[in-house]
């Protein structure tokens, strides 16, 4: 869970209300307490969901005959599902939440952080990389053993049954990286913003000179975004929210919800940054699967993240982040119109028709609500991530019977129900219940040693 609490202050402050009437509301502060952010839980769960749509269309694993035919893939993708940019986002909210549970002024517990780390990521990881390697059916020894202590994708092969698991062990490296930040590096803003930008550089200089180094600028690439995320929780304190002296509710902001998430369409629509460093006869510099080419996002993931976190930055930093983030594909676009391939191809058209609605409802403010209703697939969207291929692989193992459309669609569905009925099951009994045996077992250690 994504955690975001609030303590009353000793203090009131007075507010005068429309009809006239004084009220007094109590003053609140940030403390990263019990109370959560469901709008940042859900977002979690669209880019969970993002990744799965993705996947589903571009491989169609589940369906071992019919194939979508060009351009209809591209399309969907294009216009539903910048699984790309959903996995940057879960990147930054690792980083967000690792600063929340463990803030700056608290000294930290060493052995306390990387079991709870171990107990969250590895007994499910551990799990599906078993499951996965037994459908593939020829996975070699080295893989599976090279999975299980993460050097894939770099230093083994990816699974075949389920090549999405690189971004857990870059995931696992930040948890290390933020070891060492917690016990050794002063908890300074400046030093941090620092550190963030210096990290940049280093991979532009890396990128920009062919070598062996192209593997520490993915890393680093990866890094930056987490730090980000650790630097929004640790540093730039949410605005104080006010309860509804009627209703005792908190009282919501609202934001420009349906345009900012058609813009972060938008921007996975046209690659990333990719296109644009191609564009600039710099594809060289692009590396896989995190590189230059997705410094790019940064401004619409800050954007987003200020947004549904309300905190605190300086009122020109957030606006720049919000120009940047329509400037890069409107950019895009505009170069495309120029070379005359703006209607020639679904990405650069889908980015066109995201961009243009993306702006329309700039107007259009609403609630965090929607999101937050997502808040069920956030809390199992870890699961979501790394049973969804080989749930769709296993599914494609089921005899075609038709080779219609139809039949397409009806697995499509069965992919998606299986994938969420097997991650609520692994994220709510199994992940719970394992933590609890092992629990157990460490307890009647330390008692009997």
């Amino acid at each position: 869970m994504i955690s975001r609490a609030f303590v009353r202050g000793e203090g009131k402050i007075t507010l005068q209300m429309a009809s006239g009437r004084i009220a007094k509301l109590p003053s609140l502060m940030m403390n990263r307490s019990k109370e959560y952010n469901y709008a940042l839980e859900g977002l979690r769960g669209l880019a969970a969901m993002w990744v799965f749509f993705a996947h589903a269309f571009s491989w169609q694993l589940f369906d071992p005959v019919y194939r979508l035919s060009y351009p209809w893939p591209e399309y969907l993708i294009s216009f539903t599902s910048p699984a790309h940019i959903g996995v940057l986002i879960f990147i930054c909210l690792s980083g967000y939440v690792i600063g929340l549970t463990n803030p700056a002024n608290k000294p930290l517990s060493p052995k306390q952080y990387l079991f709870k780390r171990f107990i969250r990521i590895y007994p499910l990881y551990l799990l599906t990389v078993v499951i996965s390697s037994l459908i593939a059916g020829y996975t070699h020894l080295s893989q599976i053993f090279g999975h299980l202590i993460f050097l894939n994708p770099h230093f083994v092969a990816p699974l075949a049954g389920n090549n999405v698991l690189w971004s857990i062990g870059y995931e696992v490296i930040y948890y290390l990286v933020f070891l060492l930040i917690a016990l050794f590096l002063p908890h300074k803003r400046t030093i941090f913003i620092y550190l963030i930008l210096s990290l940049s550089i280093l991979v532009c200089l890396v990128c920009l000179y062919p070598g062996q180094g192209k593997i520490l600028a993915s890393y680093l690439s990866g890094l930056v975004f987490w730090l980000l995320g650790m630097y929004l929780s640790w540093f730039c304190v949410p605005k104080p929210q006010f309860h509804n002296i009627e209703t005792e509710e908190f009282l919501q902001n609202r934001i420009p919800l349906w345009s900012m998430l058609l813009l972060v369409v938008a921007t996975g629509a046209y690659g990333n940054g990719g296109s644009i460093l191609n564009g600039l006869h710099l594809s060289s510099t692009i590396t896989s699967p995190l590189g230059l080419n997705d410094f790019f996002c940064i401004p619409i993931v800050i954007y987003i993240f200020l947004a549904l976190t309300q905190n605190t930055v300086s009122k020109l930093f957030k606006k720049l982040c919000f120009v940047v983030s329509f400037l890069l594909p409107s950019t895009f676009i505009t170069i495309a119109s120029f070379q005359g391939k703006l209607l020639n191809y679904p990405t650069y058209l889908a980015t066109l028709i995201l961009l243009v609605l993306a702006v329309f409802l700039l107007p259009v403010k609403t609630t965090l609500q929607p999101l937050e209703n997502l808040k069920w697939s956030g809390s199992v969207s870890y699961a979501i991530y790394i049973f969804h291929i080989p749930v769709m692989v296993l599914i494609g193992k089921i005899p075609n019977f038709s080779n219609t459309l139809w039949e397409f669609l009806l697995r499509l569905c069965l992919s998606l129900a299986a994938t969420l009925a097997v991650a609520n099951f692994a994220e709510t009994k199994l992940q719970p219940s394992i933590r609890h045996h092992i629990q157990l077992l460490i307890a009647g250690i330390i008692k009997n040693g």
